[in-house]
This record gives C-alpha cells, structure tokens and sequence, in this order.
C-alpha cells in the first residue's frame, strides 16, 4: 500500500506526540501541550531522562510536566541548565581524540544525503563558520537595532560610532 506524504507525516507525529492528557494525538496544538515522546525507543528515553536529571533534577529546576513550553507564555517555564567541562586530557590523549572526532565528523559529512540537501552539518558548524564569516566581514545588525543601540548609548551619556 502506498502512502502520501501527508499520511506518512501525521503517522510519525502521532505515534511521537500525547496531548496534555497523556493521549496520543494528531493534533499539533493539542500535542504541543503535552510531549513529544523521545526517538529511538528505550535508548531515547535513556538519553531524554538523564537529560531530565541533569538539567531539571540536579540543577533544582522544573522536570517532567512540570516544564512549561515556549507556548505556556503566561507560565514560569522552570527550565534548568546542566553544562559540564570535562578535560579530556584526563581520559585519553588529547591528539588521540582529536584524530577520532576528525574521521567521525568526516564519517557523518560522507553520510548519504536526501536529494534536496546538498551538504551534512555537524552540531555547532553553521553557528562556527557564521562566527568566522562575521570576523572577516563583520556583523550586520537591523536597522532598528542600531537605531535602538544609538538611543541607549545617548541614554547613558556615551557616543557610539558603529
């Protein structure tokens, strides 16, 4: 049996999503206030609970539930933070590693791509080659928040020249 692209995507968002009331729902803005449940079944929700633990549990924040979405605007969200630092220097060589994250990242750049997208990026690439673009060209800001930038500079007594 062939299915639309339509019915394809609202079969995944329903067996991904419950409603507020643990239900699972093709509704995206009932699904929006409840869950989207997390991918890769037990090995998913392994990760998306110590996620939980860390910045939810550990941190004293909000966990669970309890967490209100972007889409709660007139509720605290509760969100936590975790961030770790770990000195990998302490675990292996560090040129080791390095070597290692080089072929994986050139394992993930050489994966096969859908046909409309014609490079991989890994985590924090495009963030980084903005970051290089904008220290060789420079950053360009709207229009109103220059304008925005110029008032609170009179405000405080300062000249800015950008």
């Amino acid at each position: 049996m062939q299915l639309d692209e339509k019915t394809v995507l609202w079969r995944c968002f329903f067996l991904a999503s419950w409603n507020k009331d643990g239900m699972s729902s093709t509704n995206p803005s009932e699904a929006i206030l409840g869950t989207l449940l997390p991918m890769a079944g037990h090995k998913g929700f392994g990760l998306s609970a110590m996620m939980d633990i860390l910045s939810g549990i550990l941190s004293g924040s909000a966990f669970g539930t309890s967490v209100n979405g972007p889409y709660v605007p007139d509720q605290p969200s509760g969100v936590g933070h975790f961030l770790c630092a770990i000195n990998i220097a302490q675990l292996r060589r560090v040129e080791a590693f390095t070597e290692d994250m080089q072929q994986m990242i050139a394992r993930w750049k050489a994966s096969r791509k859908q046909a409309d997208i014609a490079e991989i990026f890994y985590p924090g690439e495009k963030e980084y080659l903005h970051y290089e673009k904008c220290k060789k060209q420079g950053l360009k800001l709207a229009e109103e928040t220059v304008i925005n930038l110029y008032a609170l500079a009179e405000s405080c007594g300062l000249r800015l020249q950008l």
